[in-house]
């Protein structure tokens, strides 16, 4: 079973239907969410993805968000103890952005093997932990 971790990025052009990328968005988490893969997301998306919801009281949108990310598919990974180091090294070494340190950190801890990211300059990084971090056309 291959472990792959969805960058915030893609969730929010699934969610929203992004004009430009959201039918990639849905094609990568259609592949994703079939038996021989497993998703692992952190509890940040989904804070930050209801966010909006919650501020219009979009019960169906909570709801939706919520039933998907709590569903069989999908792993919420906690920021774990052991993400700390990774975290800082990818903000020391790399200047990367805090919640995209955060992001990979967390996906590096929990040994997946795909890191999927709309974001170019993540791309070009190797991080311990996680096979490959790879752009929308990431074949899987």
């Amino acid at each position: 079973m291959s472990r792959i971790y969805l960058d915030s990025n893609l969730y929010v052009y699934y969610f929203e239907g992004h004009p430009e990328f959201g039918h990639l968005a849905r094609s990568i988490v259609e592949r994703a969410r079939q038996p021989q893969h497993r998703i692992f997301s952190s509890l940040f998306v989904l804070s930050e993805l209801l966010v909006e919801p919650v501020r219009v009281k979009d019960e169906f949108r909570i709801a939706s968000l919520n039933r998907f990310f709590r569903s069989d598919a999908v792993t919420l990974l906690p920021y774990a103890p052991e993400a700390v180091s990774i975290y800082a090294s990818l903000r020391a070494d790399h200047r990367v952005k805090p919640l995209d340190a955060l992001h990979l950190a967390n996906a590096a801890c929990a040994g997946t093997d795909l890191f999927i990211t709309n974001d170019t300059a993540l791309k070009q990084l190797s991080v311990p932990g996680i096979g490959a971090i790879a752009g929308f056309d990431a074949q899987f």
